[in-house]
């Protein structure tokens, strides 16, 4: 495994983020599996560390930065972190790094850097490229369940009413997506299967019913839960929901997948036990 270092700045990290591709303004020798960080010389932040997945090719995504960068990396990470250039200087001037310089910055990012936390699409801050965030700390969570949870007294807004400061809405975003899970206890309301990792994490997801592109708002009672499967079913209109909560599905018996999905129609969503928190039908036309 090598390490390599990408450069940006403020106006083409959002790509390198949201993408998961990195630049380079030449060719360097990079293979799967290599450790690279993101140094962004605009802000003075780094951030990593990613991991290579495709070796250093030219224009895979060809309109990326208008065509600057010839040569570009696809990466991922398991966990991203930021930290500012002032904890490794050295990276503000230098090109050629050691192993051990690389992998210091690397302990650095994982030990003292901000974990970062995507925001998601449709938001008014991903709008403005500012996509990525501190994650929020536990009491900001609390703070907006309590909001999502006394917003149950009043009836289910049209869309979002308020707009939130970027770690305001990655904390809203928790939130929604605590709540959502606890009520239906962590279960798919469409297959009623509850599935948990061996380290005790759920497979359930929080789906938006009204989705955040279309203006829905982040209300327990836009909220589904819904395992993988359903969660994919439902955002590709396979499956939706009746005015007395059963589940209808699309007549498509030429599709792959149709034979699957079809014993679901007619059935009876699982819904949560308190009737506060159903969703609201109006979120499903």
């Amino acid at each position: 495994m090598n390490y390599w270092k990408s450069v940006c700045n403020a106006g083409t990290r959002p790509k390198c983020i949201r993408e998961q591709l990195v630049p380079f303004p030449e060719y360097r020798p990079i293979s799967a599996g290599d450790t690279i960080i993101l140094y962004d010389y605009s802000n003075n932040d780094i951030y990593g560390p990613m991991i290579a997945i495709t070796g250093c090719e030219e224009d895979l995504v060809p309109e990326a930065w208008q065509g600057q960068y010839q040569y570009q990396v696809k990466v991922a990470w398991d966990e991203l972190y930021r930290i500012t250039s002032s904890e490794f200087p050295r990276i503000e001037n230098s090109e050629e790094f050691s192993e051990e310089e690389f992998q210091q910055v690397v302990d650095l990012l994982q030990n003292e850097g901000d974990r970062l936390m995507l925001l998601e699409w449709g938001t008014p801050a991903a709008a403005l490229d500012t996509d990525i965030v501190a994650e929020p700390r536990d009491s900001e969570i609390a703070s907006a369940r309590k909001d999502l949870e006394a917003q149950l007294e009043n009836e289910p807004p049209d869309a979002e009413t308020t707009e939130y400061q970027s770690v305001e809405q990655v904390a809203r975003q928790e939130a929604f997506r605590e709540a959502v899970r606890e009520a239906y206890d962590e279960t798919c309301a469409v297959c009623g299967i509850r599935r948990e990792t061996p380290d005790g994490r759920p497979e359930v997801e929080a789906a938006h019913i009204k989705p955040k592109s279309e203006g829905g708002p982040d209300d327990i009672r836009n909220g589904i839960a819904l395992c993988k499967l359903h969660h994919w079913a439902f955002d590709n209109s396979w499956l939706s929901v009746t005015d007395n909560y059963r589940v209808e599905i699309t007549d498509a018996q030429c599709s792959d997948g149709y034979s699957e999905f079809v014993s679901l129609d007619g059935q009876n969503l699982e819904l949560p036990a308190d009737p506060r928190m159903y969703p609201a039908l109006k979120y499903f036309d």
